[in-house]
C-alpha cells in the first residue's frame, strides 16, 4: 500500500506484543462498530469497544460474553433491548436501552458496570443514568361528593324528598322503613321491601 510516495505495507502481528513504555500515536488507532448479535440475551462484545444494537422485538440482555476485564463497551440504544442485572451484570433495576441513546459499561470484577454517561446520548460530563425504583404512592385524592343516603347510609333511613333527577333505590334483599310520606319527584325504586309504620 502506497500514501504520498510512502510505503504503508501494514505490520502483521500473530503473537502478543508486550509494550513497556508509553507509546505515542500521531493518527487514531483504526475502530470498528459492531452489531450486538440480534435476538441474543447474552451477547458477544469480543474484540470491539463500540456496538449498535439493532432488535425489532422486545430482548432482555443478562450478560455481555467474551469480555476482557477493564474493557468499556459503549452500546447505541435500539427502543426493543433491555438490560437486567443479575450474575453478571450490576445495575438495580433493568432498564431498556432508548433508541439513539448511548450506554456505556466496564467489566470490573467480572461484572459488567454502568460506566458514567448512560443516557446522555453523547459526549460530555456524565449525565443520568438508569432509571431508579418506583418511588413511594402519592396522597390519596378528594373524596367524591356524597350521594343519596342508601338503606345502610346516613342512621339507615329512608329520604322523605327525592329531587328531580335523583334516584333512591332500595336494593333486594333489604327493607327500608318510613314513617313520614315521601315525595318523590325522582325516582323510587324498591327491589326489596318498603314499609310504612306508624
Amino acid at each position: 500500500m502506497e500514501s504520498g510516495g510512502r510505503d504503508i505495507t501494514p505490520t502483521i502481528l500473530q503473537q502478543e506484543l508486550q509494550v513497556e513504555a508509553p507509546t505515542a500515536n500521531l493518527v487514531l488507532p483504526k475502530q470498528f462498530v459492531a452489531q450486538l448479535q440480534r435476538g441474543d440475551e447474552a451477547p458477544s462484545v469480543l474484540n470491539a469497544e463500540n456496538w449498535v444494537a439493532h432488535n425489532d422485538t422486545p430482548v432482555t440482555v443478562t450478560n455481555f460474553r467474551n469480555g476482557q476485564e477493564g474493557q468499556r463497551i459503549s452500546i447505541l440504544g435500539d427502543g426493543f433491548t433491555s438490560v437486567a442485572g443479575g450474575l453478571r451484570i450490576a445495575i438495580a433495576a433493568p432498564f431498556l436501552l432508548e433508541d439513539g441513546v448511548r450506554y456505556e459499561f466496564q467489566l470490573l470484577r467480572k461484572k459488567w458496570r454502568p460506566a458514567g454517561g448512560n443516557g446522555s446520548g453523547g459526549g460530555g460530563s456524565g449525565s443520568e443514568g438508569p432509571p431508579g425504583p418506583q418511588g413511594p404512592p402519592g396522597p390519596q385524592g378528594v373524596a367524591g361528593p356524597q350521594g343519596v343516603p342508601g338503606v345502610d347510609g346516613a342512621n339507615g333511613m329512608t329520604p322523605t324528598y327525592l329531587g328531580e333527577g335523583a334516584t333512591f333505590t332500595i336494593p333486594e334483599s333489604r327493607q327500608a322503613l318510613f314513617y313520614m310520606d315521601i315525595v318523590a319527584d325522582g325516582i323510587l325504586a324498591v327491589d326489596g321491601y318498603l314499609i310504612g309504620v306508624d
